[in-house]
């Protein structure tokens, strides 16, 4: 006679300070396409100009077929832009997780840790995106209707967090709106630099100018507050969880551009 098993015992949550679990052979096999493809193109991009360049160019210097490279990049944009996708599903996900008390000014906070941390992780990768973009008024273009995208998310989640009403969403679209120029600025300067800067300190230095106004001139910021973009552990964990594809993909996939 067979007895029904007792239910095996919940599994403890992952601290946030334990390293991620090492990554399949699968996924780390689609890590090394998805990277081959991506210095392909950005080699062929520097060598023969964006424009001149097709998919099949990719494909062939990445020593892979027609049909792999749309496994991995739907259009030609992808293989720049398609870190926005990647940083948007991050930032949605980890803003999803934060607390329904968390006010609207510290999800700004939230937010900019996010796009620090995901920069800074990417900061090769996007050097080298951003030198290809200057150069085409059709990215530059594209790159800004991904900052509106942003716009949106991140005002969604102001509006959300202030207790809505009419009032509340203009308010949370301008801050978005200030918030993620004040980003775009900061990319800006840190490309310029070469990405040798420490962007956290100056997300929080465009921060402070955002939050105290322009009529605050002079702005000296020679180490992050004690409330700046510093991650603490648990928000560290949050945003290194993204080693699982299947979370990035059904994230994207709920939220098509």
């Amino acid at each position: 006679m067979s007895h029904p098993s007792a239910s095996a015992p919940a599994r403890a949550p992952a601290r946030a300070d334990e390293p991620a679990p090492p990554r399949g052979r699968r996924a780390q096999r689609k890590d090394r396409t998805r990277h081959a493809l991506f210095g392909a193109a950005m080699t062929l991009f520097a060598q023969q100009g964006y424009d001149a360049v097709t998919v099949d160019d990719i494909a062939a210097n990445s020593g892979v077929s027609r049909r792999t490279f749309f496994r991995y990049y739907a259009t030609k944009d992808a293989v720049l832009l398609g870190h926005h996708d990647r940083r948007l599903a991050v930032l949605r996900r980890h803003l999803r997780r934060s607390s329904a008390e968390t006010p609207g000014h510290q999800l700004v906070r939230r937010a900019l840790q996010a796009l620090v941390h995901r920069a800074t992780l990417e900061r090769e990768e996007l050097l080298a995106v951003e030198r290809v973009v200057r150069a085409s008024g059709p990215l530059i273009a594209r790159q800004l209707e991904q900052d509106i995208e942003l716009e949106l998310l991140l005002a969604d989640e102001i509006h959300r967090a202030d207790g809505g009403g009419a009032a509340g969403r203009l308010r949370a679209e301008v801050c978005a709106a200030a918030v993620v120029g004040a980003w775009r600025s900061t990319l800006r300067a840190w490309f310029g630099g070469g990405c040798a800067d420490d962007l956290r300190v100056m997300a929080e230095l465009a921060l402070d100018i955002v939050i105290r106004g322009v009529a605050a001139r002079e702005l000296v910021l020679e180490a992050p507050v004690d409330e700046g973009l510093e991650l603490n552990a648990v928000d560290q964990g949050l945003l290194d969880d993204d080693d699982g594809e299947a979370d990035l993909e059904e994230d994207l996939a709920a939220h098509p551009t």
